[in-house]
């Protein structure tokens, strides 16, 4: 019987560095969008918990107004100041 050839040795020594380069790339790439994506999700996550506080202030004030007593009110008033969340009134007499 004949040794093998070095040829059939060498391919089936294992992986060539370039193969080793091009897999370090690849999985370098995958890593960096799977980053960045969870940047983004961490981004809408955060505005998405502000809209839900910004909304649940308005549907706070809109029950309050709703269970006003509106009897009350002078005749010929229609200034309203209410706040939402900030010192600062939305609506100024």
């Amino acid at each position: 019987m004949k040794p093998p050839r070095a040829s059939t040795l060498r391919s089936e020594r294992g992986v060539s560095l370039v193969e080793v380069v091009v897999a370090g790339m690849l999985l370098s790439i995958t890593l960096l969008g799977l980053a960045g994506a969870a940047g983004l999700a961490a981004r809408q996550t955060y505005s998405a918990e502000r809209d839900m506080e910004l909304w649940a202030a308005v549907q706070w004030e809109v029950d309050s107004l709703m269970a006003a007593n509106w009897s009350t009110l002078a005749a010929g008033s229609d200034t309203l100041v209410f706040y939402i969340a900030d010192p600062s009134p939305v609506l100024n007499p």
